[in-house]
């Protein structure tokens, strides 16, 4: 990938450079003319009517915090039930099923054997 070559800018020196000395004295004596702008009246707000809403904005948000909260532990009792009822059950059943297994793996074993030995 070829270097990239920046241009140099030359620089300016401004540290001794005086307006007055460019500006005509016809320019700098120059009056605007005053704008009226339009006047508008600033809402007056109530502190305390700021203070009160932003309480009972925290207020709510903790109280719908502590709800979630306890919803989530009621959930959670209730799996906790659920899974001690179920899991004996599903236990057994895997039991059964491993027992299953194991006695058609011997069986299979057992008659491969028969097999074997009976033919040499």
């Amino acid at each position: 990938m070829p270097a990239l070559k920046f241009p140099t800018i030359p620089s300016i020196d401004l540290t001794s450079f005086d307006v007055n000395k460019v500006v005509p004295q016809q320019l700098r004596n120059i009056t605007l003319p005053k704008i009226d702008m339009p006047k508008f009246v600033a809402p007056q707000i109530d502190a305390d009517k700021v203070r009160t809403t932003a309480k009972e904005v925290a207020y709510t948000a903790i109280g719908l915090g502590v709800l979630g909260f306890q919803k989530v532990q009621v959930r959670r009792r209730e799996v906790t039930e659920q899974l001690s009822t179920e899991l004996p059950k599903v236990a057994n059943e895997a039991l059964a099923q491993a027992e299953k297994v194991v006695s058609k793996v011997v069986a299979t074993v057992q008659s491969r054997r028969g097999v074997t030995t009976t033919a040499k």
